[in-house]
């Protein structure tokens, strides 16, 4: 895969749920409150499409950081939202006990 750094992170239900518990997202009340009753969000909402615009801004985000932290170290590091993805996503897979406080964001779709 040659241009894997065009690709964003794969906006799921599970990568924003551990952003939040690693504090890198927060949520104001009104979506809480729907997490924690366990409504769906109708495909396409704004909550919906905050919640995955977010954690899009968010990778892209760390990516840059990490890049730049290399930069200070004298060093170059490829980085892609897809690898930050896949590692918050492992991470929340080992670590559900910690990400489970706050219930994962349900919509149905065929989309992801």
């Amino acid at each position: 895969f040659h241009n894997i750094d065009q690709l964003t992170m794969f906006a799921d239900y599970r990568v924003p749920q551990a952003l939040v518990a690693l504090n890198v997202l927060r949520y104001g009340e009104e979506v809480r409150e729907v997490l924690k009753g366990r409504e769906a969000m109708p495909q396409g909402s704004e909550m919906e499409c905050e919640i995955r615009g977010m954690s899009i801004v968010a990778c892209d985000e760390m990516c840059e950081r990490v890049r730049e932290v290399a930069r200070e170290r004298g060093e170059e590091v490829e980085v892609s939202a897809p690898v930050v993805d896949y590692c918050i996503w492992l991470w929340a897979r080992e670590n559900r006990d910690l990400i489970e406080e706050l219930p994962f964001h349900r919509t149905r779709t065929i989309y992801y």
